[in-house]
């Protein structure tokens, strides 16, 4: 997941969605995101009342699941990786999370 590129994204969404999701990322539509392994979850502002949302899994291929009425493969899926890739720091990666807490407690009983 660490290599992924913005190609990466266009290639498996297609132009025009992925043309659609970078509009949603610029606009600042993604309002949160959690990594754990290799799929992210996350709340994306589309056109219904409440976000839609968003999860990303990243096994080799990429797939993408959505509460919009596209479902899947949709341009939420693709402002939520362009996120992850062009600003890390707005993501929890709950797997590093984890690691500080464990050393954390590790300290602790020193």
């Amino acid at each position: 997941m660490q290599g992924i590129t913005d190609k990466d994204v266009q290639s498996a969404f297609g132009e025009k969605t992925f043309s659609r999701g970078h509009k949603y990322f610029t606009g600042h539509h993604v309002k949160s995101g959690v990594k754990t392994g290799n799929t992210l979850t996350g709340m994306v502002v589309g056109t219904a009342s409440s976000p839609y949302k968003v999860e990303v899994c990243i096994t080799g291929d990429i797939t993408s699941t959505c509460t919009c009425p596209v479902g899947i493969m949709c341009k939420h899926g693709v402002a939520l990786l362009l996120q992850w890739i062009h600003d890390r720091e707005s993501i929890i990666d709950i797997d590093q999370l984890m690691v500080w807490l464990e050393k954390r407690d590790k300290d602790r009983k020193s």
